[in-house]
Parts: structure tokens; sequence; C-alpha cells
């Protein structure tokens, strides 16, 4: 084989390498980013109680390391797009985050739970998290309130929010994001309103 055509196959060789190269992996998180300290935001009352959020169920066909979308009836996992960790533990600690912010309080999940304070023990289920690319997000999940240690029955709610999704993968995320905000509004609110009344019902979804 002469110098050139040397030269010409490992050109080739290396062209081929180059097509036959796994396409980039993308990783996105629910997390929300820390907040900028610049002592703008009005301080939040602090509830006369901590919270224990329990692990959060989500349906079998969610619980994918993928982002899915939907394509008319078809559910679409995309292999290149996937989440950071399981879903249920992003979606986990999103709410955490969003609830102890609103609530101003502490999550005791996974500590000893005697405290200071009453535990109001949440449990999470994501009954649905559907989204159309550059469109929207739906989002749906019950949840219920009890205090540990607590007879009294706990309260029971549902929660529904659809969300404008801007375009790309990462416009889908960040709806997802705003979902679970919203939802931990709802729920913080009712928790606040339940604490101080038993008698308290459910914001309707």
């Amino acid at each position: 084989m002469t110098a050139r055509l040397r030269i010409h196959f490992a050109a080739l060789l290396l062209a081929l390498s180059a097509c036959a190269s796994p396409p980039a992996v993308h990783f996105y998180t629910l997390q929300p980013a820390a907040p900028a300290l610049d002592g703008a935001s009005a301080p939040v009352e602090a509830a006369p109680f901590f919270i224990a959020l329990q692990t959060l169920s989500i349906p079998i066909r969610l619980d994918q390391p993928q982002l899915s979308v939907r394509q008319g009836e078809r559910l679409v996992m995309l292999e290149t797009e996937r989440w950071a960790g399981p879903l249920d533990e992003e979606l986990r600690a999103a709410f955490s985050a969003a609830l102890t912010e609103q609530l101003a309080t502490q999550d005791l999940s996974g500590l000893p739970l005697r405290a200071s304070k009453p535990v109001m023990r949440i449990q999470l289920q994501v009954r649905r998290l559907d989204a159309w690319l550059g469109k929207v997000v739906e989002f749906e999940a019950d949840w219920s309130l009890s205090f540990v240690g607590e007879a009294t029955p706990a309260l029971n709610c549902h929660s529904r929010f659809s969300e404008p999704a801007a375009a790309g993968y990462g416009g889908m995320v960040q709806a997802v994001q705003r979902s679970v905000v919203a939802t931990a509004q709802q729920i913080a609110q009712d928790a606040r309103r339940w604490a101080q009344s038993r008698n308290a019902a459910c914001t309707p979804p």
C-alpha cells in the first residue's frame, strides 16, 4: 500500500469513526437553582409546624430515566434527553425545596421526629405528567396531610395544573418545575389553614 493510499485509508477510518459516535446525552434536573440573595423578596411567615415529606409515588410509565413527550396518542421516550436522577427522587427533592420555602419550615424526612413543634406528614402521589413539546405540560397529583401522633383523619386533596411550555426540552422541564411550585403553593396554603382548623377543606383543583 502506498503512502498516499494509507493516508486516504486512515482518513476514511476517521470519518467512519466520527459517524459512528453516539449522540450526546443531555441531563435535566427539577431541583431549583439557589435563589439570588437580593433582599427584595418579602419574608414568609414561618409555619407553626415542621413537615415530613414522604417517599413520592409516580406511575410506572413515568418511572424511566428518559424524558417523555406526547405525540398524539403515543408516548415517546427520548433516549438522549434524560433526568439527572430517578424521576421520583427529582420530584421529591423539588417538592421539598418548594414546600420548605413556602412554609418557611424544615423537612424532617429521614430524621428523628422528636421535634419542638408538631410535624405534618405530607404524602404525594403523582397521577399525571404529560408533556407536549413546545406546547404544554399537564400535571396532576393526589396528596394528603396528617400530623404525626395525632388521631385526626388525614386531609386528602387533589391538584391539577396546566403550564405552557416554551420551545425545546429545557422549556418543557421548566414547565414541569412551575407545575411543582404551583402544586406546592396549594399544599402550603391548605396546610396552614388545616393546621389552624381541622375542619378546613381542600382548595378546589
